[in-house]
């Protein structure tokens, strides 16, 4: 019922936009203003193309129409501050994470489930405090550790979240009891094995990526952010392309043996966060990383 009463509260909210197409005060243009920047995302013209550009995806055309230029730019040139983008994610992440702790559907989830799914939040409120600050706390040890914090997170938290989806399949008839915890135990290895990795990693070898002069996100660069980076990417990414083809393969397999409806909400997830992660936005793929997590606890809390 809450997905539900989200979804219209977010036609009621579309419906609200379009009313003031043309506003006709200065309040009603500053409210259509700062309310459009939440629903930018929904406006992708060309997702898998490289010419995508921060034009094209962030500003509608009755926007460019009806607000002056400098307001208009102004916008831009917040949301191409990498630390607005981690700031955003981390209000989205601390709403889904309420809904954990207050929302009466969460209370049937098992324990375990509900602590991978903490541990989760948790690790992507660290990860955007970290990465918004970097620029703030400036180059040295003390960021090099922080980030490296960042990877022990990461390390910990990709495998933990397939253990909420084969709960999921689990439930719904996919496994039996007995391959269940087994498939569990795996993932909770692969966990422990990545964060003792992590762990171990000397952080004096990580290089500084420094992005604080662009003026725009590109490729996997965040305007106006700087950090230290593993340069594993290769390493970094393994673990969150098995959990996503895990994903998938669950979903489909659902949907196959008569689950629809669980099979399809996961199937689709996995979809949705496989798209943002592929394409060439870092900001979408920031916000993609709440999606997933926000997603999976909804779906085995309603399914």
């Amino acid at each position: 019922m809450r997905v539900i009463f989200v979804f219209l509260l977010t036609l009621n909210f579309i419906g609200n936009l379009e009313a003031f197409q043309t506003p006709t005060s200065p309040q009603q243009k500053h409210t259509l203003l700062y309310s459009r920047i939440f629903m930018d995302a929904a406006v992708i013209k060309h997702p898998l193309s490289n010419s995508w550009t921060s034009d094209s995806f962030f500003m509608p055309s009755y926007e460019k129409k009806h607000l002056p230029s400098q307001q208009i730019s102004s916008i831009k040139q917040w949301w191409n501050q990498g630390s607005n983008v981690h700031i955003t994610s981390l209000v989205v992440n601390a709403v889904l994470f309420l809904g954990l702790l207050l929302g009466s559907s969460s209370r049937s989830i098992h324990s375990l489930y509900k602590f991978t799914l903490w541990n989760n939040y948790l690790g992507q409120f660290a990860d955007n405090i970290i990465k918004a600050a970097g620029k703030t706390v400036g180059e040295g040890i003390v960021l090099r550790r922080l980030n490296k914090l960042s990877l022990v997170l990461h390390g910990l938290n990709v495998p933990l979240a397939a253990l909420p989806i084969t709960e999921i399949a689990g439930k719904h008839g996919l496994f039996q009891a007995e391959d269940k915890y087994m498939l569990c135990l795996a993932w909770l290895v692969l966990s422990f094995v990545k964060t003792v990795r992590w762990t171990l990693f000397d952080s004096s070898k990580m290089k500084i990526v420094d992005n604080r002069s662009r003026q725009h996100h590109e490729g996997r660069c965040l305007g106006g952010t700087l950090s230290y980076s593993c340069g594993k990417i290769t390493e970094c990414l393994l673990p969150v392309i098995i959990f996503l083809l895990y994903q998938l393969g669950i979903g489909f397999k659902l949907m196959t043996s008569g689950s629809v409806l669980p099979g399809a909400l996961v199937f689709f997830s996995g979809v949705v966060t496989f798209i943002c992660s592929s394409i060439n936005r870092p900001d979408v793929q920031i916000l993609s990383e709440a999606f997933s997590i926000g997603s999976i606890h909804y779906i085995l809390a309603l399914v």
